[in-house]
């Protein structure tokens, strides 16, 4: 997902104000955390929600996508979270939390 797509879906959140605070955001990883739940997910756009989630640097989506990779990398792929993962990485790195690095 490009920037322009992730403001228009997420909104402009500032650098002082955690996206995981929105209990949208926790059900979308809770629910990406369990294999039974990944294929409706899948279905259903949630991947798609993840990547914009991932791309915010929030380590949960960060780790969902990677469970999905493991499943099936090209589903990652099809909707452009890999690039998330690249946005995450090449952002300052001051921003990024140390957790947030090794996983990368």
């Amino acid at each position: 997902m490009h920037n322009a797509e992730r403001e228009h879906v997420l909104g402009e959140i500032s650098d002082c104000e955690a996206i995981e605070r929105y209990p949208e955001i926790t059900l979308l990883c809770a629910l990406a955390s369990s294999k039974e739940a990944m294929a409706q997910l899948c279905d259903s756009g949630g991947l798609e929600a993840l990547s914009l989630v991932a791309g915010k640097g929030e380590l949960s989506a960060i780790a969902a996508l990677l469970e999905v990779c493991k499943i099936d990398p090209k589903m990652v792929i099809n909707v452009d979270a890999h690039v998330s993962a690249l946005h995450v990485i090449s952002i300052d790195s001051d921003s990024v939390s140390p957790a947030t690095k090794r996983l990368l």
